[in-house]
């Protein structure tokens, strides 16, 4: 009674491996769209709080061998920086 519990909780954690898996395989096959070039952003940055962020604006976006954007070139006061999407926010602006 005990391996057909046991065996049925492996099977169970085995699916939910597989499931997160597909989920996560599946997450950098597409551009949602969610940084345009153009776009004013914030730059984060770990070693300092969020209201002392740079301020920038998108000038180019970089696809990979799949043609997925996944960094950008940024204009800022001191220049244009390179900063992949997971370090930028975009600024909701209103038209």
């Amino acid at each position: 009674m005990q391996q057909k519990v046991f065996q049925s909780d492996v099977n169970c954690a085995s699916q939910t491996t597989d499931d997160n898996l597909k989920t996560l395989e599946t997450k950098w096959r597409f551009n949602k769209g969610q940084l345009v070039e153009g776009m004013l952003v914030l730059i984060k940055n770990d070693q300092s709080l969020p209201t002392n962020w740079q301020l920038g604006r998108i000038v180019e976006l970089h696809s990979g061998l799949d043609r997925i954007a996944r960094v950008a070139s940024i204009r800022t006061q001191s220049g244009v920086i390179r900063r992949s999407f997971q370090m930028i926010c975009p600024l909701p602006l209103d038209d």
